[in-house]
């Protein structure tokens, strides 16, 4: 669901306001009928295995702290952002299927849920946080390298232009590095 990063930043913006700020507009059939597409596309169960699975790559490709304190504190802190993302689905799902239901028409609601509920629209349900995960997977490594690239070369460009110290640029270099173990262009 593309749409669901959109919901998630939504409530990260604007907090349990966003959904009240969407819901006025929105045609009560459409709505009805978008709810049923969410739910037939995997719904909630859905959304926390995709969620599930992106936390655990992105857990795999997070350089690990050596096991004591710090890797104790990071195992807790990764749980409670995971229970608290995990605690927004239902509201992310409500905002998608508003979503759907401002920008699709009946008919073409009523044609994808005729589509999610047919064989094969179960069958790819089934599948897609698999699916997701193993594009996540190749994405990821990806990802990192050219993020880890870009915030390299920015910083020179920067540095270069506000005049860093060397002991500016090597802190942030440093600390960059921890996170991107790209070697800078």
């Amino acid at each position: 669901m593309k749409i669901f990063a959109a919901a998630a930043l939504m409530l990260l913006a604007y907090g349990p306001s966003a959904l009240a700020q969407i819901s006025a507009t929105t045609d009560p059939a459409k709505l009805a009928l978008a709810r049923q597409v969410v739910e037939a596309s995997g719904g909630q169960k859905q959304v926390q295995a995709m969620l599930a699975n992106a936390f655990a790559t992105v857990d795999r490709a997070i350089p690990q702290a050596p096991e004591g304190d710090a890797a104790s504190i990071r195992r807790e802190v990764s749980a409670g952002v995971r229970e608290e993302v995990i605690a927004v689905v239902p509201e992310l799902l409500e905002i998608s299927a508003h979503a759907y239901a401002d920008q699709l028409t009946l008919d073409q609601l009523r044609d994808w849920l005729a589509w999610e509920e047919s064989p094969s629209g179960r069958a790819i349900a089934a599948k897609r946080a698999d699916i997701q995960n193993e594009a996540l997977v190749a994405i990821l490594p990806l990802m990192r390298e050219r993020l880890g690239a870009a915030l390299h070369a920015s910083l020179q460009r920067v540095c270069a232009q506000r005049h860093c110290t060397e002991e500016q640029r090597k802190a942030m270099e440093a600390a960059m590095s921890r996170a991107f173990p790209t070697s800078p262009s």
